[in-house]
């Protein structure tokens, strides 16, 4: 196990150090680049979870695609605070119930983003979507499923910031 740990290390090492040549992350301090890497490990987790219950309401209960978004969101939200308090940030706050507070009030701003997201991209976006995945689209992912995946993936910056700044900052 202790071979994986100094491979995902030295893959983050490299990649800090082409993240710090583009002038917008000179500032960029080692610390938050460890914590975002660690963000992307906690999200995807939250993101495979939020994902498969939105394909499970949606392509197999017929729930409608924006309904599903609000649950799959809640449950991408629950396990993203858990892993993101104890794994990630280490966090060490007594005060679990405040921190979920701020962190739902986040996580709300975030869900609001990513179903207006959605909403546009699905609306606006599907048949550029559709011809983009072309064999994809066909066989395996549906338009509204990559939409979901790519309103995620825009969303995932804007939740570490606040995160980070507010909910396992303020509540130390």
């Amino acid at each position: 196990m202790k071979w994986l740990l100094r491979f995902i290390l030295f893959f983050e090492d490299i990649a800090f150090k082409i993240i710090k040549r583009f002038r917008f992350f000179k500032k960029l301090k080692r610390s938050t680049f460890h914590q975002f890497i660690g963000y992307l490990f906690c999200g995807t987790t939250a993101m495979l979870s939020d994902l498969a219950s939105f394909a499970l309401l949606t392509n197999i209960f017929g729930v409608y695609y924006l309904i599903s978004n609000i649950f799959s969101s809640s449950i991408g939200i629950t396990v993203n605070f858990t892993l993101n308090k104890y794994l990630n940030f280490k966090n060490k706050s007594k005060k679990v119930a405040q921190q979920f507070g701020i962190f739902i009030l986040v996580s709300l701003s975030s869900m609001v983003l990513n179903t207006t997201l959605l909403w546009i991209f699905v609306t606006f976006f599907n048949n550029l979507i559709s011809e983009v995945l072309g064999f994809f689209y066909l066989y395996f992912i549906p338009p509204v499923i990559f939409a979901k995946m790519l309103s995620i993936a825009i969303v995932m910056f804007w939740s570490f910031f606040w995160h980070k700044r507010i909910t396992f900052n303020v509540l130390k």
